[in-house]
Formats: C-alpha cells, sequence, structure tokens
C-alpha cells in the first residue's frame, strides 16, 4: 500500500507589543501531505491501496495596540492548512482535514481628539483533502474563529472593529467516494466602543462550499453559516452594528445526488443604546443547492434573519433573508431528471426609540430547480415570510417590507 502523507506545521504569529501603534500578525498552517499511490508485489506496482492524506496545521494569529496620546491598529490574519488528498489506488483512502483557524484583535486608544482604534481579525480555513473509494468521504473544511475589539477614550474619533472567518470546502470525491461536507462558522465576534463619535463593529461568516463527486457517489453538503449576536458596542454618538451570514453551496455531483445547500441565520438582538443614533442590520444567505450533469441537483438552503433594538435617540434597523436556490442541471436533453426547489426566506425586524424609527425588512425565496425529460416537474421556488414592527415617543415611524418569491 502506499505511505500516508505527513500532518503540516502549525503555525503560532503574537505582534503584542501594546507599544506599537500598528501591530499586524500574520499565521499560515502547512498543508498536509498527499498519500502516495497505492502499489502492491515486491515489485511495488500499482494496484495497492492508496495512502491517506496527512491533516493540515493549524493556525493562531493574535494583534494588539494599546495607544495614549495616538490612534492603535491591531490586525490579526490566520490561515489554515489544507488536508493532504489520498492517494488513488485499489480500497479507500482518506484525504485529510483541513486545520482550523483563530484570529484575535485588540486596539485601545485614548486622547487627543483624532486618536482612533480600529481592530481587525480574519481568519480562513482551507480545504479538506480528496478521498477514493466506495466507502471513504472527503474530509470535510476547515474552520476557524475571529474575535475583535476595539475602544478609544477621551477622543472624538470613535473606534472599528471586523472580524469575519471564512469556512474551507469539504474536499473531492474519486473513484466512488463522496464529497466532503463544507465547513461550518459560527465563531465570529467584534466589539466597539468609544466616548463618542462614530463608532462601528462588524461580523461576517462565510461557510465553506460541499465537495464535487465523480460518478454516482453524492457531493457533500454546503456549510451552514450562524450568527447570534455576533456584533455590540457602546457610543454616545453614532453606533454602527452589522452581522450578514452566508451559508456554503452543495457539492456537484455528476450522475449521483448533488449536495444540499447549507443554512443561514444571523439573530440580532442589541437592547438599549443610549447614543445619538443606532443603525443595526442583520443579513443572511442560504446556499445554492448542488449542480449535477443527469443525478439529483441539491436542494436550495434556508434563510432566516432577525434585527430587534431599543434606542433613547434615533433608530435605524435593517433586516434581510436571501434563500438558496435550487441547484442546476447540465444534462442532454434525453437525460431524464426532476427539478429540486428553492430554499425559503424568513426575515424579521422589531425596533423601539424616542426618537424616529426606520426598519425595513427584504426577503427572497430561491429558485426552483430545472427539470429534464418529459413528464418531469421543475422544482418550487421558495416561499417568504416577513414581519416588521416600530414605534416610537416622540420621533416618526418608517416601515417596509418587500418580498421576492422564488420562481419555480
Amino acid at each position: 500500500p502506499g505511505e500516508a502523507g505527513t500532518s503540516g506545521g502549525a503555525a503560532v504569529a503574537n505582534a503584542s507589543a501594546p507599544a506599537d501603534a500598528n501591530n499586524e500578525a500574520f499565521a499560515v498552517g502547512g498543508a498536509g501531505g498527499n498519500g502516495a499511490v497505492g502499489t502492491t508485489g515486491s515489485g511495488q506496482v500499482a494496484g495497492g491501496k492508496g495512502g491517506n492524506g496527512g491533516d493540515g496545521g493549524n493556525a493562531s494569529a493574535s494583534a494588539t495596540s494599546v495607544q495614549s496620546g495616538g490612534p492603535a491598529v491591531a490586525s490579526a490574519n490566520a490561515t489554515s492548512g489544507r488536508g493532504g488528498d489520498g492517494g488513488a489506488g485499489n480500497g479507500d483512502s482518506h484525504g485529510g482535514n483541513a486545520g482550523t483557524a483563530h484570529a484575535t484583535a485588540l486596539a485601545s486608544a485614548s486622547g487627543p481628539f483624532d486618536a482612533r482604534a480600529a481592530a481587525d481579525a480574519q481568519a480562513t480555513g482551507r480545504d479538506g483533502g480528496r478521498s477514493h473509494g466506495d466507502s471513504a468521504r472527503g474530509a470535510q473544511g476547515g474552520t476557524g474563529s475571529a474575535h475583535a475589539q476595539s475602544s478609544t477614550r477621551e477622543t472624538q474619533a470613535g473606534s472599528l472593529a471586523q472580524a469575519s472567518v471564512r469556512g474551507g470546502a469539504g474536499g473531492e470525491g474519486w473513484s466512488g467516494s463522496v464529497g466532503g461536507d463544507g465547513a461550518n462558522v459560527s465563531d465570529v465576534k467584534a466589539y466597539a466602543e468609544a466616548d463618542s463619535g462614530n463608532t462601528g463593529a462588524i461580523a461576517t461568516a462565510i461557510a465553506g462550499r460541499g465537495g464535487a463527486a465523480l460518478g454516482n457517489a453524492s457531493g457533500g453538503r454546503g456549510g451552514h453559516a450562524a450568527l447570534t449576536n455576533a456584533v455590540g458596542g457602546s457610543s454616545a454618538g453614532n453606533l454602527s452594528l452589522t452581522q450578514t451570514a452566508v451559508a456554503g453551496r452543495g457539492g456537484h455531483s455528476q450522475q449521483g445526488i448533488a449536495g444540499a445547500g447549507g443554512t443561514a441565520e444571523s439573530k440580532l438582538d442589541s437592547g438599549m443604546h443610549s447614543g445619538t443614533q443606532l443603525f443595526l442590520e442583520s443579513a443572511s444567505t442560504g446556499g445554492s443547492g448542488g449542480s449535477t450533469d443527469s443525478g439529483i441537483a441539491g436542494r436550495g438552503g434556508n434563510s432566516r434573519s432577525h434585527a430587534s433594538a431599543t434606542s433613547n435617540g434615533l433608530l435605524s434597523i435593517t433586516s434581510q433573508a436571501v434563500a438558496g436556490d435550487g441547484g442546476r442541471v447540465f444534462g442532454s436533453a434525453s437525460d431524464v431528471v426532476p427539478g429540486v426547489s428553492g430554499g425559503h426566506a424568513h426575515a424579521t425586524a422589531q425596533g423601539a426609540a424616542v426618537g424616529g424609527v426606520s426598519a425595513g425588512i427584504t426577503g427572497r425565496g430561491g429558485l426552483g430547480g430545472t427539470a429534464l425529460g418529459t413528464g418531469q416537474r421543475g422544482g418550487d421556488g421558495g416561499t417568504v415570510a416577513l414581519f416588521a414592527s416600530a414605534e416610537s415617543d416622540t420621533g416618526n415611524v418608517s416601515l417596509s417590507a418587500t418580498a421576492y418569491g422564488g420562481k419555480g
């Protein structure tokens, strides 16, 4: 049999000299080694079991900047190693798991009036390794975490915190192997605070796509993206809180069952804000179903978004949910393939403020998948459900709701 690939090395980077105004940390995990092609017999001719792929290395990056009398910037970027591919041969060989990535950024500034703080944490998981054999499955994509925090004191400049995680794709399935699932993403946090000025926190979760599969094997499922109160902050001035969840699309299958699109959920309950104005935004996008040549396409993923808050000043709320489309079919006119349904979308927004309130919600159902062949039915379009409410003690109230049902 072929030898197994070795694991990739871990990477750790710390930029934590607090006195430095701008600190950056980058870490990249090593890729797992590919498994060797299977051989057998004393002559080591092709035909044995292939070796398993090695696991990718983890990555961790951390940056801290603390400044008195000037701006502070901290940036951390971590990327894990991809999993090694399993070697070809007779029998199963498994792809290596991708590593995980972790990024943390902390920035703090105080005085003078233009001393702004900015923290940015980004984590990227790489793809899982390819597998071979009827009983094997492509490895799941790598995931990670990202946490960012920024703060300012005795300054008018405000602060900004951004955190994002991108999940890796599932490994491909070869020689009868099923495609691996895309990475799920949920551990994203961003928090920003300031005495005054424009202050914002942004969190983004992007799940991995499912791995493709050859022949009659199934494609991998798209990763799920879920954020709950991933952003927060405080400011006597304007505060903007934004979180976005994007699910992964399903993996392609040639003649088998393609992977379903992942589900996306963004839930943001901000609580009371005492500053001038609060801007709140929640958005989610379901993954599209995997495509197929002449098998069964994957169903579109559902999407759900919710945003709510109260404010002593002005309040603006936006909630948007977009469902994934049913998978496409690329076969010829002689193929017989039914269509699959698009995902469903659900969006809500609730707000109350002493000043005026503006609340807008939007939803789009996923498109139904196409069908091939006489008598076959195309997929249903996804449904949309919306709800919005708002109240104000003294100011104006504005509500809007827009729904787009998925086309069948």
